[in-house]
């Protein structure tokens, strides 16, 4: 009877023992488990947010090169104004000498002012708009 009490003692220590052990483990899965959801819930975010950034920059990129495409093929457009204005001014000086006319302040003059203003102004765009895109890194 005694040897019979001392092992249910033991028994019941053996299985307090081991239900702490499985009790313990069962905490650690739940950490784990709520760990695990915080990440998850964290990843899809952040999965989400890149997804729209992604699709961002294609169509940004999609649009930059059309852009692109139509100011690298006429690169110097607004040298070619200011080489036209200037032949315009030849013959605008050529004709004032032949006529004996001041043409300085006469519509033509005005008109070949702002011609030459557009074709810097343009120059100066499209110059720009390709050291921005050379700014461009990965």
């Amino acid at each position: 009877m005694i040897m019979k009490n001392i092992l249910d003692k033991i028994n019941k220590a053996y299985e307090l023992e081991a239900n702490k052990t499985e009790l313990g483990t069962h905490q650690v899965h739940l950490a784990l488990l709520d760990e695990l959801k915080v990440y998850a819930k964290n990843t899809a975010k952040y999965a989400a947010d890149y997804k729209k950034k992604s699709q961002a920059i294609k169509k940004n990129v999609a649009t930059l090169q059309e852009l692109l495409k139509d100011v690298s093929v006429n690169k110097d457009y607004g040298k070619k104004v200011l080489a036209n204005a200037q032949k315009y001014k030849a013959q605008m000086d050529k004709l004032s000498k032949e006529l004996g006319i001041n043409l300085q302040g006469s519509e033509p003059d005005k008109l070949l002012s702002e011609v030459f203003m557009l074709g810097e102004d343009t120059q100066g765009d499209i110059d720009d708009a390709l050291s921005a895109v050379r700014t461009i890194k990965v």
